[in-house]
């Protein structure tokens, strides 16, 4: 290979997608109490959640992309850290919670900017971040968090989905819907 080839990478959002799909989808069957967490489902979160989303965030900073970079990384740290020690309290998982609302709310921002079904993946995961910030600061058990996560894990599919077949098919197979915002420079007013 010569000096000024450049290797070809596979969109990795679509494997960040299918990571974020799989453990919302387990947080969703313990949130809406269709099953109880089991302990040996830790690494699965560990290695699935945690580290597909940090392979996808890492090829995304190579290939230049700084929202899907940023994204897959946040999200993989927090899986990781999640499927390393679970047993941590919501005492000190509180603040994380707060803190990962706040993210979600401005990349569900950017994410209107792109298309509808990153803005939708985004929408549900903020939405899930608020569920819990109220389950943990009100102590109450709400099915909410529950049905964002189960929201969050359909979007999340269908958009690994739409990035597979998309890359496969050279052409969209399953629609992604236009931006709902256009970043625009403010211009200053003229005197």
């Amino acid at each position: 290979m010569g000096e000024n080839e450049k290797t070809k990478l596979a969109n990795p959002a679509a494997l960040g997608l299918f990571g974020l799909g799989i453990v919302a989808l387990v947080a969703a069957s313990e949130s809406l109490g269709w099953v109880d967490m089991d302990p040996a489902l830790m690494p699965w979160i560990f290695f699935i959640g945690g580290l597909a989303l940090i392979i996808a965030a890492l090829l995304e900073f190579k290939s230049g992309d700084i929202f899907a970079a940023t994204f897959f990384g946040a999200f993989g740290l927090f899986w990781f850290a999640y499927g390393w020690d679970a047993s941590v309290g919501w005492e000190q998982l509180k603040f994380i919670i707060v803190g990962y609302f706040i993210f979600s709310l401005y990349m569900m921002c950017a994410a209107a900017t792109i298309d509808k079904v990153k803005f939708f993946v985004l929408f549900f995961v903020m939405l899930m971040f608020l569920g819990l910030i109220v389950s943990v600061f009100a102590n109450v058990t709400i099915k909410f968090a529950g049905l964002a996560e189960l929201l969050l894990a359909v979007s999340a599919f269908y958009a690994s989905a739409a990035i597979l077949l998309k890359t496969m098919a050279g052409f969209d197979v399953l629609p992604n819907g236009k931006p709902f915002l256009e970043f625009k420079q403010l211009q200053p007013p003229t005197p």
